[in-house]
């Protein structure tokens, strides 16, 4: 069963160092001892804050390590800036645990110096945590989503889509890795994509890897290849035609499938191509999967509007699909087994926004939406 604790320690501003007593928090139904630990973190961390025990403004700021000016503290971890000459340091976390597993801790809350690392544990702890509740069957609340791009899943090439994902309560602020690349400083950022300026002519036609995704374009590193598990699911076409799903209902668009979130091109040798049975010809095979996922996650009337193709680029071979505007409004037919195991269809209605597929679920809003994209130029 999971169970929670926390401990650490702080320095006070005079130098004291403070033992904060482990607390252990376990209940029959986990989610209570789960409020119970969030509750006693939170009140831990304004009775240390309130009472400027720490001067937590200079000290435990969230910093980006840069390539300019670094040090490191006792534990390792890159940090800027000048620090006292006797540095003091705070780690107070909020951790789960398991029963086979007590003497290590997921930390899903912190304070303390605050880098990349710390930030990418807790959002992978927090995402692992809520998977856990879920496979178990057991009960959660106070629910948020957050759109992260997780460092160390970016780095070893897990994640097919920005890691959209469900945690549960949590005072860490994990807002900054909404943004791409958060791990850099401005002048990493910028160096690294003039590095990566990747733009490739063909047949008159330009494509602009360097400039990403936008409202018509979109990455895709795989369509049936599972970055987790390392085989061919018919779950990871699901992401493909959500966007395509989202470009017929909008402006139309290109998909770019072999092309990483970060616009590297890594092709469909090693993952697509990979799971191909032996004898089996890679392409032909490709075709009739991605054929395959556009008839069973709609209806065959969008054909007309798809069109895909092959493109070699710096010896790697990619499949870009193009999207037309559709005349009508499409819903993409997510199908799954209810308990009796039958066959549930649920329609899910895409959009494009800036630079990503949107679901409206509200029937109101679809309502809105078709009215002004389809209704007024029909009248």
């Amino acid at each position: 069963m999971i169970k929670y604790k926390i401990e650490g320690s702080y320095y006070t501003i005079d130098g004291q160092e403070v033992i904060v007593n482990t607390q252990v928090f376990e209940d029959k139904c986990p989610i209570f001892a789960r409020q119970n630990a969030v509750n006693s973190f939170l009140c831990l961390k304004e009775v240390i804050l309130s009472n400027n025990v720490i001067d937590f403004e200079s000290n435990f700021k969230i910093i980006i390590p840069s390539s300019t000016y670094r040090l490191k503290s006792r534990k390792g971890k890159i940090i800027h800036g000048s620090l006292p000459s006797k540095p003091q340091y705070t780690e107070i976390q909020l951790c789960y645990y398991l029963d086979d597993d007590e003497d290590y801790g997921y930390t899903i809350d912190f304070l303390g110096l605050i880098d990349s690392e710390i930030v990418d544990d807790v959002t992978l702890n927090l995402k692992n945590e809520y998977e856990y509740y879920i496979e178990n069957n057991l009960e959660t609340s106070s629910l948020e989503r957050i759109t992260s791009y997780s460092y160390d899943l970016y780095e070893h090439e897990y994640i097919i889509d920005p890691n959209t994902f469900w945690f549960m309560q949590t005072t860490f602020d994990i807002s900054i890795t909404k943004n791409k690349f958060w791990w850099m400083s401005n002048e990493e950022l910028e160096a690294y994509c003039l590095a990566n300026i990747n733009i490739y002519k063909k047949n008159n036609l330009e494509f602009d890897i360097s400039i990403g995704e936008n409202r018509n374009i979109e990455f895709k590193p795989s369509l049936y290849y599972n970055f987790n598990l390392g085989k061919l699911t018919l779950g990871t076409t699901y992401f493909v035609a959500k966007s395509i799903c989202s470009f017929l209902n909008s402006d139309g668009g290109k998909l770019f499938v072999g092309v990483r979130d970060d616009k590297e091109i890594q092709g469909l040798e090693d993952f697509d191509f990979a799971v191909v049975p032996e004898g089996m010809d890679k392409k032909d095979f490709f075709r009739k999967n991605f054929d395959k996922a556009i008839s069973y996650y709609f209806s065959k009337t969008v054909w007309p509007y798809i069109n895909g193709e092959f493109e070699i680029i710096d010896g790697k071979t990619i499949f870009i699909v193009e999207v037309k505007p559709s005349g009508y409004p499409v819903f993409l037919l997510n199908k799954t087994k209810s308990n009796d195991n039958s066959l549930k269809i649920i329609k899910e209605f895409y959009v494009r926004a800036i630079a990503s597929s949107r679901k409206i679920e509200e029937i109101e809003e679809i309502i809105l939406y078709i009215f002004n994209r389809w209704g007024k130029s029909n009248r």
